[in-house]
């Protein structure tokens, strides 16, 4: 599997912990939240496996986690501070003992708030270790 790092990607300098891994996550919902899917695009590397595009994000984001252009019901991210109801929403960094050849050092999954609740439509994130700056590379955005 290839993963292509985009240029504009936001690295993060050595040593990365939960807390700074998790504040990018937030802005990056943030910007889903304002509609600046490029802009969220951008902040993370993308695997040419999964061809996620800004557009594609968007749509899975508004059907529910299908890319359904019919769905009825029309979802938004909604800011992490506004967000209501629900359980408490999950986000959870997962740190590899052993980082992968291709240098995958850990997990994140986190819920997204839509329509103002907590739902459980949740974007699934990889780590990546590379000349000691960690980036996180968009995997899925799917119903837990």
């Amino acid at each position: 599997m290839t993963i292509t790092i985009l240029r504009t990607v936001k690295w993060l300098n050595q040593p990365a912990n939960n807390e700074i891994v998790l504040d990018l996550v937030h802005t990056w919902i943030e910007l889903l939240a304002n509609k600046h899917y490029q802009a969220a695009f951008e902040l993370t590397g993308h695997d040419s496996y999964h061809s996620w595009t800004p557009d594609l994000i968007r749509k899975v984001i508004e059907s529910y986690g299908l890319p359904d252009e019919n769905s009825l019901q029309k979802y938004e991210v909604t800011s992490v501070d506004e967000a209501q109801g629900g359980p408490k929403p999950r986000w959870e960094v997962e740190w590899f003992e052993q980082p992968g050849t291709d240098g995958r050092v850990g997990e994140v999954s986190a819920e997204l708030p839509l329509n103002g609740t907590w739902s459980d439509l949740t974007a699934i994130f990889e780590i990546y270790l590379r000349d000691d700056k960690y980036a996180l590379v968009l995997n899925d955005i799917h119903v837990l």
